[in-house]
């Protein structure tokens, strides 16, 4: 029973699961920062980890639902295969490739070519949307981190 229970979690829920130990691990660590730095972290993790204990009690009662239902096939019912698909691969080594580059190209560079890469590889295909996009999205981030709240953003050797 456990173990199907492990298999649904996995096949259903297995983001909030690993979004609760993120802000668990946080809220553990955070304790070391300096008072003025937690102005936006707590009220965050005081809305955060509620919503995701409630997800994962809602995924107690969709397991019961799953377990009692006799429609469904049993080998559907607890496969927890994560489906991976060339797409889902593509945007992970991507990922994984922006964060390492950061250090070396720098925010500004790096996003652009980030969130030009993807949307292009996702669809977007006309350049005045795609350019609208990238620059858009670049900049709001940049200024809410940047600017307002005076977040170093890394800068690159590059630069």
């Amino acid at each position: 029973m456990v173990l199907k229970y492990l298999k649904f979690v996995v096949k259903n829920y297995l983001f909030a699961v690993l979004s609760l130990i993120f802000a668990i691990a946080y809220w553990i660590s955070a304790k070391e920062l300096p008072e003025d730095s937690l102005t936006f972290s707590y009220p965050v993790l005081f809305c955060l980890i509620p919503l995701l204990i409630w997800n994962i009690a809602k995924s107690v009662v969709d397991f019961r639902k799953t377990l009692a239902d006799q429609q469904t096939p049993e080998k559907e019912k607890w496969n927890c295969s994560l489906h991976i698909t060339k797409p889902k691969m593509i945007v992970t080594l991507a990922t994984i490739a922006y964060i390492a580059l950061l250090s070396v190209g720098g925010f500004l560079l790096c996003t652009a070519l980030y969130l030009g890469g993807l949307a292009w590889y996702l669809g977007i295909r006309r350049p005045i949307k795609l350019i609208t996009f990238v620059v858009l999205y670049t900049a709001v981030v940049y200024a809410i981190f940047g600017l307002w709240l005076n977040v170093r953003l890394p800068a690159g050797i590059l630069f």
